[in-house]
């Protein structure tokens, strides 16, 4: 299954072309980084494949399904630039990535067992069980990005979709973020990643996409590995307070601004 599919896809605003003529697939199961320097396009695709931002041309698809029919957004998990969603939140670390729970869930129902485990297993995964109580903004920078992956985990979903998820973060974090992302891959989760370089995650890479000037220059195997070549030796206790990935179910949709 194509879990992203994107079709001579172009994005227009105040009259300047954002995005020209773009195609690009991401199967089940696949790491795909997006690489390109600042300006160059890479969020505003992300942001394009996840409706935040409509296509002005061409067409794009979420697990087979046209992006406007597409209502599934749990099988979905975002995670935004922290400058863009980390600042003046006033929550508790736990009420942050127990938003993560909203798409799976009606509005206004309580939260059931499952939910609050997951949140505990995602808070575990990332390692900031011991800071679950303490306001969102006493974390550093990099344990704020780990939050905010936790907020993704806790949704179970299928798609993992990071937008610059190393920018300003210690490269303790980063290989703490790959060792995260690594178990996901191998319990089948698909990702999307933007980066400005590989660093720490080079080893989980199927795939880099560079983007230049709103036009996709290159679509191949990273030089330092052949495909599919993931290298796998988190620890196994990691595994276990992972999420796990879960079958589709049919709930409220991705909330703007990345506080699902």
């Amino acid at each position: 299954m194509n879990i992203i599919e994107v079709r001579d896809a172009g994005l227009v605003a105040s009259g300047r072309p954002l995005l020209q003529r773009v195609n690009l697939r991401v199967d089940r199961g696949e790491v795909v980084a997006l690489l390109g320097e600042n300006g160059s396009g890479k969020s505003t695709l992300v942001k394009m494949i996840l409706g935040l931002r409509a296509a002005t041309s061409g067409e794009v698809r979420l697990f087979d399904t046209p992006l406007g029919q597409f209502h599934q957004w749990h099988r979905v998990g975002y995670v935004p630039q922290r400058s863009a969603a980390a600042s003046g939140v006033p929550a508790t670390v736990w009420e942050v990535v127990a938003s993560g729970r909203l798409s799976r869930r009606r509005i206004f129902a309580p939260l059931g067992s499952r939910g609050r485990s997951a949140i505990s297993g995602s808070l575990k995964s990332v390692d900031l069980t011991e800071r679950a109580h303490d306001p969102f903004d006493t974390l550093s920078g990099g344990q704020q990005q780990r939050a905010l992956i936790a907020r993704a985990l806790a949704a179970e979903p299928e798609l993992f979709v990071l937008d610059e998820p190393n920018a300003g973060v210690d490269t303790a974090n980063q290989e703490a973020l790959a060792s995260t992302l690594e178990v996901l891959v191998s319990l089948g989760a698909t990702v999307l990643v933007v980066l400005h370089e590989l660093g720490p995650m080079a080893p989980l890479v199927d795939r880099t996409v560079v983007i230049h000037d709103g036009k996709i220059t290159q679509d191949g195997v990273p030089l330092a590995h052949s495909h599919g070549a993931h290298h796998h030796h988190a620890q196994a206790d990691l595994v276990s307070h992972v999420p796990p990935l879960s079958a589709p179910l049919d709930r409220s949709p991705l909330e703007r601004g990345g506080t699902t």
